[in-house]
């Protein structure tokens, strides 16, 4: 009824009043010195503000945390002098899975040193978590290693322990300033040292294709077997019938590759009924809704850059609609991620804005064409990417092939081109698994065969 009655224009309002509405929670809002409160002044500092919702929503989902609980964990941040690393620190816990440690919580870093070492079995001193967190709390996003190892800790075993020693080599390397070194062992110095420049893309938009993205979708099986088999015949055929025994969801996948984008809002809300195991499609349609929402066209300057930042890799799925190796994804495909980012043979291939934030991304593999060295044009994503930003990351990439001296191909379902007759083989890395689309999905190691008439020659 207070909700209701009420009309709120900013964001911590409505943070506020979910708060106070849902857990009884009051929030001390008062100018001037002191602890215990934020003041007007810090509230207007946009990196606070944003954690603020992003710790508020995490603890308005913890159904474990009463009143009391969330009024002494809201005291040990405002009586902290670093408010939003004690924000990040909190939802860090919760995505670690380990509410229950912030229920008697007296000191937020010894709470998290211990989340963090039973989830991902580092046991650090006081200098290892100054070094982690001087690293780690400057990424674009500070909680996304702690959401992903939450993810990886759900496999089952082996996977869970085989993945999470990946992460901790992952994390090890970044905090010691050996990512890059770790990764360009016995590796051709012009391949590890990358390049980058900026540039000007008229921009108008990305057109979707709905037919085309679902069957994308299908190939990765982002959705049930079943809702497949049962959705495809109404793609080859756009003419057939709808069956009455079709489910909510499968006529809306129908309509939207038919119709177009009216039916993405009522396709999400169909999901909502969806119970199968593959659940990716719905962050797609998300994606797609994304997509479509207004943006104005004009000319635009992006950085393009073929990089190994670790950054970077920990993002490249996240940052991006579409893609399952995003932090928060399934981990039974998101499990391959941090095989990627340890294997020195896995170049990201970035168009990014002012801000850093990556807007487009393909991978670029250092694969072998019998026995000369060869590189393979992973996807590019997010699909509804513009096509004048696509085609800036596909030259970039067809410039790399030239300035290195090897051969550029990429998979025919994704990039027109000429026929060869080359077999690519990667032999993988020190990873336990890595998640190739140009090969279907996660290869143990990192190592695949890629047949010519799978291939087209790009550069």
């Amino acid at each position: 009824r207070e909700l209701k009655e009420t009309t709120l224009n900013e964001p911590l309002d409505i943070v506020w009043s979910l708060m106070k509405h849902f857990k009884n929670v009051e929030i001390k809002i008062e100018s001037g010195p002191g602890k215990d409160k934020f003041t007007p002044r810090e509230l207007k500092d946009e990196k606070l503000q944003q954690q603020l919702i992003i710790t508020s929503y995490d603890l308005l989902k913890a159904n474990d945390l009463n009143t009391k609980d969330v009024e002494k964990l809201m005291g040990l941040v405002t009586g902290s002098r670093h408010k939003i690393r004690a924000l990040q620190k909190i939802s860090a816990i919760m995505a670690l899975g380990r509410v229950d440690l912030l229920k008697e919580c007296g000191k937020l870093d010894e709470a998290l040193e211990t989340a963090f070492a039973d989830t991902v079995g580092v046991q650090g001193n006081d200098d290892f978590f100054n070094k982690f967190w001087n690293k780690f709390g400057e990424f674009r996003d500070p909680q996304a290693l702690f959401i992903y190892a939450g993810q990886l800790n759900k496999l089952p075993e082996p996977d869970r322990s085989l993945v999470l020693q990946d992460l901790r080599s992952y994390i090890q390397s970044v905090i010691t300033d050996k990512f890059h070194e770790n990764r360009s062992t016995d590796l051709d110095p012009h391949w590890v040292e990358g390049v980058q420049k900026q540039v000007s893309i008229m921009t108008s938009g990305s057109t979707l294709n709905f037919a085309k993205l679902l069957r994308t979708s299908f190939a990765d099986k982002h959705i049930s077997e079943e809702v497949i088999q049962n959705v495809t015949p109404y793609l080859d055929n756009p003419n057939k019938e709808l069956d009455g025994e079709l489910k909510s969801y499968e006529k809306e996948l129908i309509l939207l590759a038919r119709e177009g984008a009216k039916h993405l809002g009522p396709l999400l809300r169909a999901l909502e009924g969806y119970q199968g195991e593959e659940q990716e499609i719905k962050t797609d349609v998300n994606g797609w809704i994304s997509a479509k929402m207004p943006s104005k066209g004009g000319l635009r300057t992006y950085k393009l850059v073929d990089g190994d930042d670790p950054c970077d890799f920990l993002l490249m799925g996240t940052e991006v609609s579409g893609s399952c190796q995003r932090v928060d994804g399934d981990q039974a495909n998101n499990k391959g991620l941090a095989g990627t980012m340890l294997d020195g043979h896995n170049r990201l291939l970035l168009l990014k804005d002012p801000s850093g934030k990556i807007v487009g991304r393909s991978l670029l593999r250092l694969v072998k064409e019998s026995d000369k060295s060869a590189l393979l044009l992973e996807r590019i994503y997010p699909v509804t990417l513009g096509s004048a930003e696509k085609e800036a990351l596909l030259d970039f990439a067809k410039e790399r092939s030239k300035a290195l001296g090897w051969s550029l191909y990429g998979v025919k379902v994704e990039f027109d081109g000429a026929e060869t007759a080359a077999t690519l083989t990667s032999v993988g890395g020190t990873g336990a698994y890595q998640y190739v689309d140009s090969a279907g999905g996660n290869q143990p190691q990192g190592a695949f065969v890629l047949e010519s008439s799978r291939l087209h020659l790009l550069s």
